[in-house]
């Protein structure tokens, strides 16, 4: 697994978001994000374009947004939410993606998030009288929808 990141100084910024807006079908895709979105908001907050590939060929792409700097002092690391979508008929490993972006950030902890796979809900609460305030699980997500 191979991956090529681009930041917003790279000169083909705009065009690879757009081409892979196309690629991913931006107009029928509900977990891709618009591009006028990634195009604006990435570039500000020091996000990336991570382009996969397998012996050349094109198997997904990603957005690398940053979550915070964990540690503390010298030892401090960036860490990254790649949120991943694969291309069409492509099924990259999620470990081979994380592990690619890894090498290529070696000083940074990447986390992997595919929008279209299974949701995870962790339930948290704390009561304040008769309200409880917190995350829900997934049986109260669902009923909300």
């Amino acid at each position: 697994m191979n991956v090529r990141l681009l930041d917003a100084s790279h000169p083909q910024w705009g065009s690879e978001l757009e081409r892979l807006g196309v690629l991913l079908g931006e107009g029928a895709n509900p977990t891709l994000f618009p591009y006028h979105f990634l195009y604006v908001t990435l570039s500000k907050i020091g996000g990336r374009l991570a382009l996969f590939d397998e012996g050349d060929v094109p198997v997904g792409a990603g957005f690398l947004f940053p979550r915070r700097l964990a540690g503390s002092g010298e030892s401090q690391r960036r860490t990254y939410t790649l949120r991943f979508h694969a291309l069409p008929g492509a099924a990259p490993a999620a470990d081979a993606i994380v592990a690619a972006c890894q090498a290529a950030l070696p000083d940074a902890t990447v986390v992997f998030y595919e929008p279209a796979g299974a949701l995870s809900y962790y339930r948290t609460g704390e009561s304040m009288g008769l309200v409880e305030v917190g995350r829900p699980d997934a049986g109260e997500a669902a009923a909300t929808r």
